[in-house]
């Protein structure tokens, strides 16, 4: 394998859906992607992507309480343990759990570095990777490596025995240390993920959805699928697969990202058309911002303090409260703004 492709893999895997200007001083309206729910159905992880880093929070489907975990430069990787009262995560190279309300944080004892945490099921270890340089990627369970240069997030069966993980070539199953085969050869698949019963795998290779058997490896094209570094997601029946979202355990409940009714730039966490997270606002900070609101209509820009430049000039209306400092807005005739001293429409 060459170690170049793999580290590109890698990237997209800790950066994707960051807007290209989430590298600049640029700030864009925070996003809510990629749920993960707890196996008991109660709560739900997301991870909320702001212009320059990424967190993690969980929403209580009893109280509809959304609470902040954890925080990341990429993607943070959320896993939930058998008996959700456990979620593991990555942040600064580390791996963290904590409960679903945030407390009780205890860092994981893995080597720095280190990603893509797993919880096994009935067990109370992670599977993990870690990066050592430009040329390594490797694949540990509780401190024992079981496979070098693996990419992605690995994923364990329904039952704990085996763990489904990625390379450029294909799906492939490892049961120990150094005990592996590949499921299927495939150029550049996306994360495995398994069916309730444990039979079968579903991936994304090439822009489409497939399906493979296990053990058998016999592979079943279930449908075209959107670009997402996100894995697919099995109904509780394993009648369904989706990739654009997350069925839960224990009920005919999608979960998925898209707009809000009221603001649908901004996207938030959505049980069909109901939002359950998120907001309309896009907030500045105390310092001289930049900041942009989302092509469509209905976004609450507060700037903030400082000397702010607000660009609000996409053809729809939004509301603008530029606050203190000298700040200039680019705005639609129809915006309604406040306390912005230059205003170009």
């Amino acid at each position: 394998m060459r170690p170049v492709k793999k580290l590109v893999v890698l990237a997209a895997f800790l950066l994707t859906a960051l807007p290209a200007s989430a590298t600049t001083s640029r700030i864009l309206a925070p996003m809510d992607w990629w749920p993960v729910w707890s196996p008991d159905g109660s709560h739900v992880a997301f991870t909320r992507v702001y212009s320059n880093h990424m967190e993690l929070w969980t929403l209580d489907l009893r109280t509809h309480r959304i609470v902040h975990v954890g925080t990341n430069a990429g993607q943070l990787g959320p896993s939930w343990s058998g008996d959700g009262t456990r979620l593991a995560y990555a942040a600064s190279g580390a791996l963290y759990t904590a409960s679903p309300g945030g407390t009780q944080k205890v860092r994981y004892p893995a080597p720095v570095r280190s990603l893509a945490p797993a919880w096994r099921p009935g067990a109370a270890s992670l599977a993990y990777l870690t990066t050592k340089g430009a040329a390594n990627t490797d694949l540990w369970v509780a401190g024992s490596l079981w496979a070098t240069n693996a990419i992605g997030t690995p994923a364990w069966s329904p039952d704990g025995a085996q763990l489904a993980f990625q390379r450029d070539d294909g799906i492939y199953l490892a049961t120990g240390p150094q005990a592996e085969r590949r499921l299927v050869s495939v150029a550049s698949p996306g994360a495995p993920a398994w069916s309730h019963d444990g039979t079968q795998l579903a991936y994304v290779a090439a822009g489409r959805l497939f399906t493979v058997a296990v053990p058998g490896g016999t592979t079943r094209l279930v449908a075209p699928a959107p670009r997402t570094q996100a894995p697919p997601s099995w109904s509780r029946d394993d009648a369904h697969l989706t990739t654009s979202g997350a069925w839960s355990p224990v009920a005919d409940i999608l979960v998925s990202s898209g707009g809000r009714p009221s603001c649908p730039g901004h996207v938030v966490l959505r049980e069909g058309a109901r939002a359950l997270t998120g907001s309309c606002l896009v907030l500045g900070t105390a310092r001289a911002d930049v900041i942009e609101g989302t092509p469509l209509w209905g976004d609450v820009i507060q700037a903030g303090a400082g000397a702010d430049r607000v660009h609000a000039n996409d053809g729809h209306t939004d509301r603008v409260d530029c606050g203190p400092g000298r700040d200039v807005v680019w705005a639609d005739r129809t915006d309604r703004l406040a306390h912005c001293e230059v205003v170009h429409r």
